[in-house]
């Protein structure tokens, strides 16, 4: 598929592109005090022409950025893994320099009819604000989800701080990557220590760590995240009260399941209502033809604050 840019916005604070495959923002910079700040990550490819069969994903041929997923992850509500809008061009409805909204129709007899969203550069600060308006056919409760990918510095960690949440857990051995580095299905405490495959011990907050491709699930996640490498904090914010949780991806590399596509390295932090990339049918958040559900939530740049021990 190719990759149609519908339009570039800019702001005093910043620029990116909107990209008709799956709606995505790509590209975004910040000014950052006279330092560019790129803090999505990017498939080193770019873009793929296409492959012989079978083909990747669509949005797997030029992975990265923004985007949302409905439904998220793999789901008897849609075939498509992270729903029709994935991997389908989105249209423009409207842009100005430094806002958009686009839309895309999803096929007849879906429990979703339309989702349209809208991207929002701050001329009052490094900051990018979306919502995501999701209107349905009928009543249904289906698992949702957003997936920025943020890129990891080129030397040291991101310092990984979730608001208050409740319980984590690695992916089940079933939903777990084909090169997860850590041991399945196990609980993590508030300090992120978990037990990886070989029987060493990791901090999930300090990211990336060894190789490998992880999924976590940080459960019950108060609607926000930090990743702060030492120079810049970045924070992404989001209504709890829709997308309760928080998965994270950690793909260092990631897309172990596509040999073809080799060297993505990147962070999904993920607000999502769902149970990993397999959410059971009737779960998830509750949809319902009568009035809209809209999401709001905003990524930002901002310089690190001073370092503090960890508990």
């Amino acid at each position: 598929m190719a990759d149609t840019t519908l339009c570039h916005l800019r702001s005093r604070f910043g620029r990116g592109t909107v990209r008709a495959l799956s709606g995505a923002l790509v590209d975004l910079e910040f000014d950052l005090g006279g330092r560019v700040i790129r803090p999505l990550a990017s498939a080193p490819w770019g873009v793929l022409p296409p492959m012989a069969d079978p083909q990747p994903a669509a949005h797997l041929t030029a992975l990265g950025g923004e985007w949302p997923c409905v439904p998220f992850g793999r789901s008897s509500a849609d075939p498509v893994k992270h729903g029709h809008g994935t991997d389908t061009d989105w249209h423009l409805i409207a842009a100005g320099p430094a806002q958009a909204t686009l839309a895309i129709d999803y096929p007849t007899g879906h429990a979703v009819r339309r989702l349209e969203r809208t991207v929002t550069l701050s001329d009052d600060a490094p900051r990018v604000e979306f919502s995501l308006t999701i209107h349905a056919t009928r009543a249904a409760t289906i698992p949702v989800g957003l997936h920025p990918i943020l890129a990891f510095p080129d030397h040291g960690t991101l310092r990984l701080t979730p608001a208050a949440h409740g319980a984590i857990r690695t992916a089940p051995a079933s939903l777990a990557p084909a090169n997860a580095s850590l041991a399945p299905d196990q609980a993590i405490g508030p300090d992120g220590i978990a037990r990886r495959r070989d029987g060493t011990t990791t901090c999930l907050w300090d990211q990336p760590g060894r190789q490998g491709e992880d999924l976590i699930l940080v459960q019950n996640c108060a609607g926000g995240v930090e990743a702060d490498d030492g120079t810049t904090l970045t924070r992404l914010t989001w209504e709890a009260s829709a997308l309760p949780h928080l998965l994270i991806w950690i793909a260092n590399p990631g897309l172990g399941q596509e040999p073809r596509l080799k060297g993505f390295r990147g962070l999904g932090l993920e607000p999502v209502a769902a149970h990993f990339d397999a959410t059971p049918a009737g779960q998830g958040l509750t949809l319902s033809p009568d009035r809209p559900t809209i999401i709001r939530y905003a990524i930002d740049c901002r310089p690190s604050r001073p370092k503090e021990p960890r508990p």
